[in-house]
């Protein structure tokens, strides 16, 4: 069975990619980082590995492979936005046929 490919009517935003499940259902999957820390965590952390600033937990690395400043990143995407970004990206991917095994997996030695 071909899938077809829904086009979207002008001035319409692209079909969303299936994902089997509700982002909505588990509240970390829509936090703004997957695994969220407030001041407070990253403080009891810090603590009980007995250091006080993010600043002495990386204190070890050489100052010459650190960043001076914070890399220019760009903004981030909103779940929706990211979504269809690696969707677009899984396009991209073409399934071929491999011989990498050439059948082993489905060798049985002899019982003798």
């Amino acid at each position: 069975m071909s899938e077809e490919a829904v086009q979207p009517l002008p001035g319409d935003s692209p079909p969303k990619p299936p994902l089997g499940y509700d982002p909505s259902e588990s509240p970390r999957e829509l936090a703004r980082h997957y695994v969220p820390a407030s001041e407070e965590d990253i403080r009891q952390m810090l603590e009980t590995i007995g250091e006080e600033t993010l600043d002495d937990l990386f204190a070890h690395v050489p100052p010459e492979v650190r960043f001076p400043e914070p890399p220019d990143l760009p903004e981030e995407l909103s779940y929706e936005e990211l979504q269809q970004s690696l969707h677009e990206i899984s396009k991209k991917t073409n399934l071929r046929t491999s011989f990498i095994g050439d059948g082993l997996p489905s060798w049985k030695a002899h019982p003798i």
